[in-house]
């Protein structure tokens, strides 16, 4: 399990793909969460790793057991200097590669579990049936997928 916070950027791209190819399971974590929230949450949740800029690390440094990548300007050249390479495990689509926290409007933020498959679907149908905007807040945060409509290719 590993919290990602970082601007809504391709560094939030990158890192998406990288937690999903080493076959993890990515926490969203928004800016606006509150550094009790972050704790909360990922002790929860046993994140093992945050990935995050140094805005936003010190959310993290209480979290028990979770160590915390900070990635500011430059960081490709900062990892490439320590490149690991390791053999990954393989996911497959019922693995859960996902959990994101609803608004709270209702009280406090609920999580909902995605898997590869409700996730790869669910991105698939957002972009075909709606419009993005500039500073669009919903990302991936509301994503509902009627698995019954899905049929086997």
């Amino acid at each position: 399990m590993v919290a990602l916070l970082t601007p809504h950027d391709v560094t939030y791209t990158v890192c998406m793909l990288g937690i999903w190819h080493a076959a993890g399971i990515m926490l969203i974590i928004e800016a606006h969460f509150p550094p009790p929230l972050c704790k909360e949450i990922c002790e929860e949740s046993s994140a093992a790793a945050a990935i995050s800029t140094s805005t936003h690390a010190s959310k993290f440094s209480t979290v028990a057991n979770c160590r915390t990548l900070v990635l500011d300007d430059g960081w490709p050249a900062q990892l490439e200097q320590g490149a690991v390479h390791a053999n990954l495990p393989h996911a497959s689509p019922e693995d859960t590669c996902l959990l994101m926290m609803t608004s709270g409007t209702t009280g406090r933020p609920k999580t909902i579990a995605g898997s590869n498959f409700f996730t790869h679907f669910g991105f698939r149908a957002k972009h075909e049936y709606t419009t993005a905007y500039e500073d669009s807040r919903e990302g991936i945060q509301v994503m509902f997928v009627r698995s019954e409509e899905h049929t086997s290719e």
